[in-house]
């Protein structure tokens, strides 16, 4: 495609279909699989961008895009299935990546099943944001059910995610036991399963374990952090 200005670079299925709109560019993109860049590297400058499309970076994709920028190519970019990390996106700003993208197109088809499906996917979402800051340098994906601190991510079982969301939808508010076997097994669970559970849960949640605190009276509050 001797037209195109853009090459993107990757081995993820429809990514190709994205570029051009994330651009506003339909002038042609030249697409090419991962293995084979080393073949036309030499006419990579025949090019305005370079994308390469990944589902996450790893060090030597760092690595590439670092060497095409210390060659003099200025417009580099990452394009990625997911949401990038806080150090992806140092990472990306440390080596000189002009910007990093999300595939919209991608999240569309792996969210509808089919294509009636599609128009629920597109409407604006009414659920909770899918990271949340807890304190502490601590993060809680609400969606991929893990916690983020010291730069290191740690997964949170189904029970687990459950119970942060009902403490964080009550912040500042003591839940006793009986409710909180309620809204996690619908009462159908020994009292005694709360506590263990509440115990895993601090283990995981790190400097923000502080937060989860046992009250005399009985029960749980999940307190804000103190600044």
């Amino acid at each position: 495609m001797e037209d195109a200005k853009i090459m993107l670079c990757t081995d993820v299925p429809y990514m190709a279909d994205a570029v051009p709109k994330l651009f506003n560019d339909f002038s042609g993109v030249r697409v090419l699989r991962r293995r084979d860049l080393s073949l036309v590297r030499k006419s990579l400058f025949r090019y305005q961008h370079f994308v390469l499309g990944l589902k996450q970076p790893e060090e030597s994709d760092w690595r590439l895009c670092k060497s095409i920028i210390e060659e003099g190519f200025s417009s580099v970019y990452l394009m990625l299935r997911n949401l990038p990390s806080v150090e992806d996106i140092n990472k990306a700003a440390e080596i000189g990546i002009k910007d990093i993208l999300l595939d919209p197109l991608y999240r569309i088809r792996e969210m509808a099943g089919n294509e009636e499906e599609l128009f629920s996917v597109l409407k604006a979402p009414e659920s909770e944001e899918e990271v949340v800051y807890l304190g502490y340098g601590v993060s809680f994906h609400m969606k991929q059910l893990w916690v983020s601190y010291y730069d290191e991510k740690h997964p949170l079982t189904k029970l687990e995610a459950k119970l942060l969301k009902l403490f964080v939808s009550n912040k500042g508010v003591v839940l006793s036991k009986n409710e909180m076997a309620e809204k996690i097994w619908d009462g159908t669970i020994e009292l005694s399963s709360v506590r263990k559970l509440v115990k895993r849960l601090r283990e995981k949640l790190g400097p923000a374990h502080k937060m989860v605190i046992g009250r005399k009276q009985g029960g749980y509050i999940f307190k804000q952090e103190d600044v």
